[in-house]
This record gives structure tokens, sequence and C-alpha cells, in this order.
């Protein structure tokens, strides 16, 4: 009778669900595990944007990276370039240069500067692109 009750079709359609079931469970859960641990981030797109504003610190070195912090007041769009300024406007940020600070640059000196944000939606980095003159027309 055993026999019987597992050979009925009903038994073995409830078998292979719970089967199923049970294998879905654990993929699921693997899965997840994942996900957990693998970090995915898009990087940011090639950028430009001039910001306005008034430097309150210049760390120079000879070697190096060099920095300065700036009050950005305003910014604007640079060229053609997709413009990521506007969520720096009146903060104070953190400015890294690989091509140099130029010597006119000193604290308490405004200045209108083309910035270029490098990294990803979790960490971002402000690096200093030229200087953008009074005179000069973009």
């Amino acid at each position: 009778m055993l026999h019987a009750f597992l050979k009925s079709k009903t038994v073995k359609w409830v078998l292979i669900i719970f089967a199923l079931q049970t294998v879905l469970t654990i993929c699921s859960q693997s899965i997840c595990f994942l996900m957990k641990s693998v970090c995915i981030a898009a990087p940011i797109i090639e950028n430009r944007f001039v910001a306005h504003g008034k430097i309150t610190e210049i760390t120079r070195s000879q070697e190096g990276m060099q920095q300065f912090t700036i009050e950005i007041e305003r910014t604007e769009p640079f060229d053609d370039y997709p413009c990521f300024g506007k969520r720096y406007q009146n903060r104070s940020v953190e400015v890294y240069s690989e091509i140099g600070i130029p010597a006119s640059f000193c604290e308490n000196a405004e200045v209108s500067v083309i910035l270029r944000v490098s990294g990803d939606e979790r960490k971002r980095t402000l690096f200093f692109m030229g200087e953008l003159k009074n005179d000069s027309k973009r």
C-alpha cells in the first residue's frame, strides 16, 4: 500500500515541488550572500565644471599630489561637459592637483577654477584642471 501511495502522480508532484523549493531557497540564500560581499560601483563619466569661490587653505609640495581647500560660492557648466558641481555649492571642499597649484593662489584669494569629479557613487574626489581667468572666454 505504501508503494502504491509513493507511485501516485500527486505524491510525485509534491516531492518535485518540495525539491525545487529547497533548491531555490538554497540558491537564493547563496546569491544574497554573494551580493552582500560584492561591491558594485559605477565610475563617474568624464566631467568638468567651473567653481567660483575663496581659497581657505593650500598644501604645496615639491613632489606628488598638491591640494587646496576652497569655499565654493557658485558653480556653472564648463563647455559641453556634464556638470556635477551643483552639490558642492556653498560648501568647503578639498581639491587635489596633479598639475600643480598656480603661484597666484594664496589663502583668501577669490578664484574661478575648472574642476573634475573623479570616483564613483560611494567616494568622490575633486581635481584641479586649471584656472579660469576673468578676462578669458571659453
